[in-house]
């Protein structure tokens, strides 16, 4: 597929999701992932930003002023993996601990508003990364529309530029 045939297939997979809670942050990709499920859904997508420690306060001051440069709905929850001695131990597999709160209460979110899914903004070269976050999306069900319409980081960083996002050079960060 071509990247239009992509983008216009995350297009489709967003619509047939009909609702959806995004796990955003205000990287490349979940910032892509909001403004296409915008377009697409309006206001049965919203944007959740997790406010944590783990999370700059200038990273979380940039997301919201991207969500509502794009038009979002952005909810924020107060996100408490410092609390699990697990997460605070600081194992190889610490993403889990920190990915089962925050999908966690974007379950209880959408299911309390009545929205279909949960979706993350991993993407297609997210699989080569070794990521314990994934053993937490399996157990929540989390979809990641970006990787299932097939696009890779660069296309995404392709398309950002295309729908004029700044984000399209933003450079990658890890927690």
């Amino acid at each position: 597929m071509n990247l239009d045939e992509k983008y216009k297939n995350l297009k489709n997979i967003l619509y047939d999701m009909k609702s959806v809670a995004i796990g955003f942050s205000g990287g490349v990709d979940s910032t892509l992932l909001l403004k296409v499920a915008t377009d697409v859904l309006d206001d049965k997508a919203q944007g959740i930003i997790a406010s944590s420690f783990s999370l700059p306060e200038r990273e979380f001051d940039d997301a919201m002023r991207l969500g509502k440069e794009i038009g979002a709905h952005i909810r924020v929850i107060k996100s408490d993996e410092e609390s699990n001695p697990q997460f605070v131990n600081n194992p190889l597999n610490r993403c889990y601990f920190c990915r089962s709160e925050l999908f966690g209460k974007m379950e209880e979110i959408a299911n309390k508003e009545g929205l279909n899914h949960i979706a993350d903004g991993a993407n297609i070269d997210d699989e080569s990364d070794y990521r314990p976050g994934k053993i937490a999306q399996k157990k929540y069900s989390v979809r990641s529309p970006l990787k299932e319409a097939g696009l890779h980081k660069n296309e995404i960083r392709i398309l950002s530029k295309k729908l004029g996002l700044s984000t399209f050079d933003k450079p990658a960060f890890a927690c």
